[in-house]
């Protein structure tokens, strides 16, 4: 077994896996891409390209941070129960903000500019998808999960929107692929850079914080007491750095430290209370918490959003403290509802087919490869498990607030590849051996498709010989 971060490691893991695919490789994959791309853009436009977002919305608060800040004016805008919907705020992470600030700087408030570029991103995240499949499991592993990444309809949807989807994604996959290039050969530019896009991450999503404990879990257990930890320690320091001129700026505006956001309290609440555990069509969900009975008068009295942050932890709190008993009931339903392929009945029989066609299948058969890649990451001490480790945090955030399906869209690109690895094992049973076996050991696993791209270092896409 070669040791991620050894000599011969080194010699052998490139940065990227695209520069030294063949041209028809190249083909397939710009295809797939297109492909991608198509579907977004198509979307966009059918549901209105230059579609202004609904009044009080999610994508109505990011708009109207972005526009201030683009007009000079700070960020500033709306919060829930809040008078004045033009104050200083902390309510969201500025990075989808600072995004869309800047192509109205360039182009003017246009959404139609926004929307592009999220398709755009969504586009790149196809691209990241086989990096990280090709580089873990073999080229042929990655170029399919990129191209079911390519059409998976919560993927291409969530790139029509404005949020913090698009960019988020990105960020996250980003963060991925250079954080496994890092395994493969440890440098200290490769760790700074993997934090740097870490801490926009979190500027972009706040509930990301969960993942930061498990970086440092994912180096200890990949480089133990090494000087390659060393070097790893810059990926959470540099990541907590970037949140450094957020911090300071909130607290200038409101006095209190706030490295994120003025939303955690909120949503804590909004999981955590006697509605979720009484009512079928809230468990494992969440209900807005001022429409509560027994917090709304003192939530919408709060005055600004740091107290009424401040309150609606404190009841949830307090709720969780006093409800032992509900926990196993809350944990059960929050695990099932974060995974099943089920929508609500709200939802139209045709988007309730789509889903459960489409994520039922790739749910199935990542739940089948979660034991096999967990086994090759423990015993060979392999960078798969920082994937592991990324869907244990939106397991965690899920348990703790609610689960909700845009909450998993990081991690949807992650499940697909683990669901690709079964498909992989399957085409080789059944006689189709040019894909290779992600999990056979040493040079068996690499296929004719990983011998196209460079004949004399095959294992470069796979960190360690499992």
């Amino acid at each position: 077994m070669i040791h991620p971060g050894s000599r011969v490691m080194q010699a052998n893991l490139p940065v990227t896996v695209i520069p030294t695919l063949s041209r028809s490789l190249r083909l397939a994959l710009a295809a797939v891409i297109v492909v991608g791309l198509g579907a977004r853009l198509g979307l966009a436009l059918v549901h209105g390209l230059s579609a202004a977002p609904e009044r009080d919305s999610d994508a109505d608060e990011y708009d109207t941070y972005a526009w201030n800040v683009a007009q000079g004016n700070g960020y500033r805008g709306m919060s829930p129960d809040v008078a004045d919907r033009n104050h200083l705020t902390a309510y969201r992470p500025p990075g989808p903000s600072l995004l869309m600030a800047g192509i109205y700087c360039v182009v003017g408030h246009r959404y139609d500019a926004v929307r592009v570029v999220g398709c755009l991103l969504g586009s790149a995240s196809i691209w990241l998808v086989f990096c990280i499949g090709g580089r873990l499991f073999g080229v042929g592993v990655g170029l399919i999960s990129a191209a079911i990444y390519s059409l998976f309809p919560l993927a291409v949807l969530q790139s029509t929107e404005i949020g913090s989807e698009p960019i988020g994604v990105f960020l996250f996959l980003l963060f991925i692929n250079v954080a496994l290039a890092f395994a493969d050969r440890p440098t200290g530019l490769r760790a700074a850079l993997a934090g740097l896009i870490f801490g926009a991450a979190l500027l972009t999503r706040a509930n990301f914080i969960v993942m930061l404990p498990l970086i440092v879990v994912w180096a200890i257990w990949q480089f133990r007491w090494s000087t390659n930890l060393l070097r790893a320690g810059l990926i959470p320091l540099l990541a907590i750095g970037c949140l450094v001129p957020w911090t300071v700026r909130n607290y200038r505006v409101f006095g209190e430290l706030i490295p994120l956001s003025t939303m955690g309290g909120s949503v804590l609440l909004q999981g955590n209370n006697s509605v979720v555990v009484s009512e079928p069509e809230f468990y494992g969900y969440n209900v807005w918490d001022s429409t509560i009975p027994e917090y709304q008068k003192a939530l919408q009295t709060a005055g600004n959003e740091v107290e009424r942050d401040r309150r609606a932890k404190q009841f949830a709190i307090e709720w969780i403290k006093n409800h032992p008993d509900k926990w196993g009931f809350m944990l059960w339903h929050k695990l099932l509802r974060s995974w099943m392929p089920v929508l609500s009945e709200k939802q139209s029989a045709a988007r309730r087919w789509l889903y459960l066609l489409s994520w039922g299948p790739i749910l199935v058969l990542f739940v089948l490869a979660l034991v096999p890649t967990l086994a090759v990451g423990l015993r060979h001490r392999h960078a798969v498990l920082l994937l592991h480790l990324a869907v244990l945090h939106y397991v965690a955030n899920s348990l703790v607030f609610f689960a909700l399906i845009r909450y998993r869209a990081p991690i949807d690109p992650l499940c697909i590849i683990f669901a690709t690895t079964m498909i992989a094992e399957i085409l080789v049973a059944v006689g189709w051996s040019q894909i290779g076996r992600p999990f056979a050991v040493g040079m068996s696993r690499i296929s004719s498709l990983d011998r196209q791209v460079n004949p004399h270092s095959a294992v470069a896409f796979h960190g360690a010989p499992i």
